[in-house]
This record gives C-alpha cells, sequence and structure tokens, in this order.
C-alpha cells in the first residue's frame, strides 16, 4: 500500500508543484516514512465523495 500511495503522491506532486526539488523532498520522504499515518489518511481520502 505503502508503494501505492507514494505513486499518488508523485502523481500529484508533478500536476501542481513547479518542479523544485526542494518543495518535493518533504513529499518524497513523508511518502516514504510516515507509512502508517499514510495508508489511514488515504483510507480517508479515499471514503470521501468526490
Amino acid at each position: 500500500m505503502g508503494s501505492v500511495f507514494n505513486v499518488v503522491n508523485l502523481r500529484v506532486i508533478n500536476n501542481t508543484v513547479d518542479g523544485s526539488d526542494v518543495r518535493k523532498d518533504p513529499w518524497i520522504f513523508w511518502g516514504n516514512v510516515v507509512t502508517s499515518e499514510s495508508v489511514s489518511w488515504f483510507a480517508v481520502v479515499s471514503s470521501l465523495p468526490l
């Protein structure tokens, strides 16, 4: 699940960030390190009506 979340993170980053590595790195860091919180957050977001 963590790898899937990282792919989603990278896709969002590529669409929203201006390409600055300084701004990308924290997102990649959180995607890799905070796995349990990420999965919980992803589950919450998935349950929201979009």
